[in-house]
């Protein structure tokens, strides 16, 4: 029905939506991760990690490879994975990419 009228799920009476990491659709999500992947986006990390816990294996197909392609690294996700091996795939990828700061502190009397 959409397609016959001229829209698409993404464009509401001719205006494209915005992709959103935050939207209940799959597709936006989905664009969302590949303007990211495109831009190489690193400031969208926190948001593709998230995606990794989607419901939506593509989704989670996508965000995995937005994040290779960004970072350079690879995770070892799996996003067809069973639920604990996902987690673990979560998990390395957090540790990937969070930034290693080093604190300086005066010792302690």
């Amino acid at each position: 029905m959409l397609a016959a009228s001229g829209l698409s799920a993404g464009c509401i009476f001719g205006l494209e939506a915005e992709p959103s990491f935050d939207s209940g659709l799959p597709q936006d999500r989905f664009a969302a991760i590949q303007r990211a992947s495109d831009d190489r986006d690193r400031s969208a990390t926190d948001d593709l990690i998230r995606q990794l816990g989607s419901d939506d294996v593509l989704v989670r197909w996508a965000a995995d490879d937005a994040l290779r392609t960004i970072t350079g690294k690879d995770a070892a996700f799996l996003p067809d994975g069973s639920e604990d091996e996902r987690r673990l795939g979560i998990g390395r990828w957090i540790q990937l990419v969070e930034p290693r700061t080093i604190v300086d502190r005066e010792p302690s009397p």
